[in-house]
């Protein structure tokens, strides 16, 4: 019965270790913080594991967010007879952001979860969003040269995904749960 016991109070403090996840993130900033069990339980470490692979070297965050955008390209073709064209596209709109960190310690060296210090490099985006006024491709045919103009560009409602904030490690990404900073401006 006492083995039944220590083995329940045992389960119960392994599942409220991991239900208070430690992430905080502002995504407008850049900042906040990461605990260290949010990013150990991921990758299956222990604490000496975390302290090596906790390092602006193995280790890194990231923001991504996707859309969708409608883009209408107008084009007109014929010699004798000319016929104007809109053809509406869906193109997907991804753009990424790195974020820099340092790796908070206690007093004894042990690694205890990891400010986030705000945006570095931004990774690029997968597609860029047309502009309205550039040239597209009219007809989808190379060969026929009827090029035209993107007259309207709108976000496909509901498409966005929001930002998400990912810890990298070994070519292994995780998104990682946000409890949102919220700011006020008075």
């Amino acid at each position: 019965m006492r083995r039944m016991m220590i083995a329940a109070v045992a389960a119960t403090a392994l599942i409220s270790t991991s239900a208070i996840a430690a992430v905080s993130f502002n995504y407008d900033t850049g900042t906040g913080f990461v605990g260290k069990g949010d990013v150990s339980v991921l990758y299956g470490w222990n604490n000496a594991q975390a302290k090596a692979n906790m390092t602006a070297d193995t280790l890194s965050f990231y923001t991504l967010s996707s859309s969708e955008v409608e883009a209408t390209c107008e084009w007109t073709n014929g010699v004798k007879k000319k016929t104007t064209h809109r053809k509406v596209r869906k193109i997907a709109v991804i753009d990424a952001n790195a974020v820099t960190f340092d790796v908070r310690n206690n007093k004894n060296g042990t690694v205890t979860g990891i400010n986030l210090l705000g945006y570095g490099a931004d990774l690029g985006s997968t597609t860029d969003a047309p502009e309205v006024g550039s040239v597209c491709l009219g007809d989808g045919n190379e060969d026929n040269g009827a090029n035209g103009i993107i007259t309207s560009v709108v976000e496909v409602p509901g498409s966005d995904s929001g930002d998400m904030l990912y810890v990298s490690f070994g070519g292994v990404d995780y998104a990682l749960p946000n409890t949102p900073i919220v700011t006020t401006t008075i």
